[in-house]
């Protein structure tokens, strides 16, 4: 999502530049405070968000979780998949705070095949077949193995853990520039676009 609206946005502002940079949930916060990033999109706990000072917050969508697995998985046609279907899965999870909490709440009887902060290494165990992984449905469909029909998602349920909102947060001080409020008029555009592809629901 972001990096289509990326490309969308360099197509029109070629003069400004765009780093996109992944950052582990934990250190999100740390990072806007430094004022190393302009904005921030992710999903976290309003609640936690709430009690970080100096952060700017505003609401941007709600995204459920999903499961990602390779196309020749025996669930491909499947509506959802629930922690039960995982149990004799093998899994592959992201090296990071928020990746070993869903190992607890997912895949506490799932071999784990590996931890990686390499999202490549992860995308790639799938695409082979070798494990599947949670995912955020938003970001999805900007995976290029997903838009090949290389790995497809599931929507996992879960009856004490569905959606989370997404945010977009900023330091305070220094506020939302101009060119990041444009930017984001180019992600809203392709949240919509999402929104229309990931209308597979439970």
């Amino acid at each position: 999502m972001v990096y289509e609206a990326s490309l969308a946005f360099k197509a029109d502002f070629g003069d400004v530049d765009v780093t996109i940079d992944e950052k582990n949930r934990e250190d999100i916060f740390d990072c806007i405070r430094a004022r190393s990033v302009d904005i921030v999109i992710h999903p976290h706990p309003a609640s936690e968000i709430a009690h970080e000072k100096d952060i700017g917050y505003e609401y941007m969508t709600r995204t459920r979780l999903a499961v990602c697995f390779a196309r020749e998985s025996r669930f491909f046609n499947l509506d959802f998949v629930t922690p039960e279907d995982l149990r004799n899965e093998e899994v592959v999870i992201h090296n990071s705070v928020q990746g070993k909490a869903w190992v607890s709440l997912f895949h506490k009887d799932s071999p784990i095949l590996l931890a990686s902060n390499n999202i490549g290494i992860l995308k790639d165990a799938v695409k082979r077949g070798r494990a599947c992984s949670v995912v955020h449905e938003f970001m999805f469909n900007s995976f290029p193995e997903a838009q090949t029909g290389e790995i497809f998602m599931v929507p996992l349920k879960d009856k004490n853990y569905f959606y989370e909102e997404c945010w977009l947060t900023y330091p305070i001080q220094a506020g939302v520039s101009d060119e990041a409020k444009q930017f984001m008029k180019y992600v809203a555009v392709e949240m919509e676009k999402q929104a229309q592809l990931n209308k597979r629901s439970i």
